[in-house]
């Protein structure tokens, strides 16, 4: 049993009074200050201030999955002034970026700074630790084990657990094993033998995910041709009637994308036929807690399915504030800003939770079948008019009224539930081969504790 009452003297306070930071120990059989093997990165500035008008590469906390994961497609790209009241950090390709809040270090968001297009920059949410020496593959999959990150999060800060955090500096003190450069180099060698392995499995659920587009299209009777971005063409006065008039949104691609929905085995109706109730997400300012009302983010939601793994929650005191933004089982949630247009059929998993802002819900009614019609709007095709549709050069978004109007095939609701039931069936395997994958670095992590304690 795990001793409750224990004894610090106090020439071991370390500045905090956090009882974890004096019981939670690792005993290495040699070790050193973690600053010794690479620097803290700790250079802040508001690009709004210097760069208004550079784009950037913002990577965020809720762009992380748990496991230290990254969507590279989340990461969204902004001029300096749209993020002029968040504190960022400069990041470079190589860079271990760790998170500061003990929530999400929790969930083991530890991950490397991924090449980016633009120059990259990171929420303050994040420690930027720079290696020098050793691999940052070998300190990442360290700091994931279960013990070590047991280690970290016992020096973290905080009353609460909504303001439980590392700090930098905290940070750079803490103890790292130190040992011989071949075990360094087993670990990095079992690194990137596990990593193959899983991205084997990763590529085979990948595979099967990408084939649901093409297998929804030929049942639906739709060809697709290949697009072009023609950058030269001409638009008539009239057919720029009531309509954007910018040349995105007359490219000809996407009549051509229309022409082909429209001549498929089912005629297209709009949305709006089936919708009972739609509106925006709420806007509340995110103090989380420990227990209390469920919050789903935008990181929540994927292209028919909603993860609730990694779910927030809300003081119940807000729940007057939060007034109709509730989702309840069969409601269908889209993303409108960031990665626009992903969308998915609320599980009864998720009856009752709260939602965020950046997300649309709505209600269908029974005539059209509703997995049916997040398979559809997750489709390559409407995904495209979709991206037409957008507002805003850099971050784009989508409104109300644009959803209403999407287009959707109407074939007969046994077709509608044959195409759900075989994407299901598909989306099933592809979740088995990825926990297959996972239990793979629950394995490496174990052989890695086992090498850094000498057990």
């Amino acid at each position: 049993m795990e001793d409750k009452i224990f004894i610090t003297r106090s020439g071991e306070i370390e500045g905090a009074f956090n009882p974890l930071r004096y019981k939670k120990k690792i005993n290495f059989p040699k070790s050193a200050k973690i600053r010794d093997f690479g620097l803290v990165i700790s250079e802040t500035f508001i690009p709004a201030k210097l760069y208004p008008d550079q784009i950037f590469d913002w990577l965020r906390i809720d762009n992380v999955e748990i496991g230290g994961f990254l969507n590279e497609n989340s990461i969204i790209t902004v001029l300096g002034k749209e993020i002029s009241k968040s504190t960022v950090q400069l990041a470079l390709e190589g860079d271990i970026l760790i998170a500061r809040l003990g929530p999400s270090l929790a969930n083991e968001k530890i991950l490397i700074a991924p090449k980016t297009k633009n120059t990259l920059v990171v929420s303050g949410e994040f420690i930027v630790f720079r290696s020098s020496g050793l691999q940052p593959e070998v300190i990442v999959n360290i700091l994931k084990t279960k013990k070590y990150l047991n280690y970290v999060l016992s020096k973290g800060r905080g009353a609460t657990p909504s303001r439980f955090r590392i700090d930098r500096n905290d940070f750079s003190e803490l103890s790292f094993p130190l040992m011989e450069k071949g075990c360094f180099d087993k670990i990095y060698i079992l690194v990137r033998e596990i990593n193959n392995r899983y991205m084997s499995f990763i590529q085979q659920a990948d595979s099967l995910l990408a084939s649901i587009d093409e297998y929804v299209l030929s049942m639906l009777g739709i060809e697709m041709p290949e697009l072009e971005d023609k950058k030269v063409f001409t638009v008539s006065s009239i057919e720029c009637k009531g309509k954007r008039i910018d040349p995105h949104y007359h490219s000809p691609k996407f009549e051509v994308i229309e022409n082909s929905l429209k001549t498929g085995l089912y005629k297209p109706v709009i949305l709006d036929i089936f919708i009972t109730k739609i509106h925006y997400g709420i806007s509340i300012e995110n103090e989380y807690v420990k227990k209390g009302i469920p919050l789903l983010r935008i990181l929540n939601l994927k292209p028919n399915e909603i993860d609730i793994s990694d779910v927030v929650y809300l003081d119940e005191s807000k729940r007057k504030e939060i007034g109709s933004g509730f989702v309840y089982k069969d409601d269908l949630l889209i993303s409108r800003s960031g990665s626009i247009g992903i969308v998915a059929v609320v599980p009864k998993e998720a009856d009752g939770f709260a939602f965020g802002s950046f997300m649309i819900k709505l209600c269908l009614n029974d005539d059209i079948n509703k997995n049916f019609v997040t398979i559809w709007l997750n489709n390559k095709v409407l995904q495209n008019l979709i991206f037409r549709e957008k507002i805003g050069a850099i971050q784009g978004n989508i409104t109300i009224d644009t959803i209403k109007n999407f287009l959707i095939p109407l074939p007969p609701p046994r077709i509608q539930t044959q195409i759900a039931d075989e994407v299901k069936n598909r989306m099933n395997k592809a979740k088995e081969l990825k926990q297959e994958a996972k239990k793979l670095l629950e394995q490496a992590k174990e052989k890695i504790e086992e090498m850094i304690l000498g057990e």
